[in-house]
Order: C-alpha cells, then sequence, then structure tokens
C-alpha cells in the first residue's frame, strides 16, 4: 500500500512540475511580452502579421523565446532522478540537421494542402503578391518573428511539460492533453471554429509525436516553422486566422469553407486536416529512437 501512495505522490509531483514548466516557459514570458507590446506602437503580433514593421514584435518575442529556453536548458542539465537525460536543445550537426529536415516537412505538407484545394478548384492562384514591393528585408524579418514564434510555442508544449506528464501519466495522455491545451490557445484567434481547434489538435499531436521518436525539439521546431512560413508567407493562407504580409503568393480562397478553412485557414479545412492527421499517424506509428531516460513514465 505504502509502494502505491509513493508512486501516486510522484506522479502528482511530475503532473504539477509538468503545468509548472508549460506556465514558466511560454506562459509567463508571452505575458510579460505582450504587456509590453500594447504600450509600444506596432509591437503587437497581429500589428506585425497585418504587414507592420516586424522589428518590434520580433525583439519582444525573441526576448521571450530566450526566457523560455533558458529554462529548458537548465531542466536538461539533469533529469530528477539524477541520470542525465537527453537535451532537448543542444548546439551540434544533428540538432541542425534535424532542424532543417523539419523545416522541409513542414513546407512539404503545407504546399500539399494548398495544392489539393487548387486542384479541387476551392483555391486560385492570383500571381506574384504585389505586398513584396516593401523589399526582402520585411519579407525576411516577417519569417523569422513566425519562426521565434514557432519555436517558443514547442518549448512551451512539447518541452519539459511533455516529459513530466509523461512520467506523470503516459505519453498518449501528456500528448493529448497538451495538444489540447495547444487547440485552446488559439481558441482568442480571429474566425476558430471547431474544425480550426481539431487541425491545432492534430498538429499538437504529430509534433509531440515527433519530439517522442527523436528525443529532442530540433524536428519538431523546424516542423512548426516549415508549416506556418510556407502556408502564410508563400502560399498567402491564413495562419490560425491571420493573413500575412508581405507574402510571395497572392492565392485567392474562395471555395467552400469546409474545404478552405476559410478565414482561419488550412488548420480547419478538410485538406489540412488529413495531411496533420495522417502526420499524427506517421509520427505515432513508429517506437523512439533517441530517447533520454526521463522520457519513460515512472
Amino acid at each position: 500500500m505504502k509502494l502505491e501512495f509513493d508512486s501516486l505522490v510522484r506522479r502528482l509531483v511530475h503532473a504539477a512540475r509538468g503545468l509548472a514548466f508549460v506556465f514558466w516557459i511560454y506562459f509567463l514570458p508571452v505575458a510579460a511580452r505582450d504587456l509590453i507590446a500594447w504600450r509600444i506602437p506596432g509591437a503587437t503580433l497581429p500589428s506585425a502579421f497585418g504587414g507592420g514593421p516586424p522589428g518590434p514584435a520580433l525583439a519582444l518575442g525573441g526576448a521571450a523565446l530566450v526566457l523560455g529556453a533558458l529554462v529548458v536548458i537548465l531542466y536538461t542539465r539533469r533529469s530528477p532522478g539524477g541520470a542525465e537525460p537527453t537535451r532537448l536543445l543542444r548546439a551540434d550537426g544533428r540538432f541542425a540537421r534535424d532542424l532543417g529536415l523539419g523545416l522541409g516537412l513542414g513546407g512539404v505538407a503545407a504546399t500539399l494542402v494548398v495544392l489539393g484545394m487548387l486542384a479541387r478548384g476551392v483555391a486560385h492562384w492570383q500571381g506574384v503578391s504585389p505586398s513584396l514591393a516593401g523589399g526582402p528585408g520585411a519579407f525576411l524579418g516577417l519569417a523569422l518573428l513566425l519562426a521565434v514564434q514557432s519555436a517558443h510555442e514547442e518549448l512551451g508544449f512539447r518541452g519539459p511539460g511533455l516529459r513530466e506528464l509523461t512520467r506523470a501519466a503516459s505519453f498518449p495522455l501528456a500528448a493529448l492533453f497538451l495538444a489540447g491545451s495547444f487547440a485552446l490557445l488559439h481558441a482568442a484567434n480571429p474566425a476558430m471554429s471547431a474544425r480550426g481547434a481539431l487541425g491545432i489538435l492534430l498538429a499538437g499531436a504529430a509534433l509531440a509525436g515527433l519530439v517522442r521518436r527523436t528525443g529532442d525539439l530540433a524536428l519538431a521546431i523546424g516542423a512548426h516553422m516549415g508549416w506556418n512560413v510556407a502556408l502564410g508567407q508563400i502560399w498567402g493562407a491564413p495562419v490560425s486566422g491571420f493573413t500575412l504580409s508581405p507574402r510571395l503568393f497572392d492565392v485567392a480562397y474562395d471555395g467552400a469553407v469546409r474545404w478552405t478553412g476559410g478565414a482561419f485557414g488550412a488548420e480547419a479545412s478538410l485538406p489540412g486536416i488529413v495531411i496533420l492527421g495522417a502526420a499524427a499517424l506517421l509520427a505515432w506509428g513508429r517506437p523512439p529512437s533517441r530517447i533520454g531516460p526521463d522520457d519513460a513514465p515512472s
């Protein structure tokens, strides 16, 4: 009986740690970022996404990302049990290769969704966007802002919080809980819908599966970045309710909402849900390949 009680206490401690890490890594830095951004003209994310100068939002987002990354680095210096875990963030060649691979996978997935819409006739290519007239600096600045935002979300929802909640329960429960929380985080986004929430949930599940397979955050961060940049800046589709500017191409997504996702974008579309669901199945379908000792449930 005592052993069962001790196990329950350990699981509760891990659950509390997991939720605390999500708060410290993501929510607290983002709250500080947004409080400062509202006092600086043009520093909010909607302003930067809509064509405003990305510099102020990028500076604040970068600071929030650095704070979150510091917590992740400190966490993975040693596991709760004293064993050395697989580091979630590293500076080596394999991490860089996985990050690049993730960028490609995310970009390909987003492109497949858009090509499906074009083939279906619910989207129509209109040519190179005049929003590029501002020059490459604004385009690259916005891409970097998307990358920073994507990386911070992965640190918060697929980093130490996922590891600790896995130790508290199991990987499927932890991954789905955090993916659901990730979907709820988007509830305030423009044009959010039930299909949009499902798409975000599937995306979170797929990203968690990538972290489980590799043991670190590189592939998931890259995939998240690649999806957002390709979808919003290359193909001009809304990204979770935000239409980005500048972008490379203008595409009219004027077909049925169930096929285009409407103003919320591809995550709420049938092609997007199919692609994200398939990605989740593929990511979860193979056993972990590089997992540290702190990834197993207690």
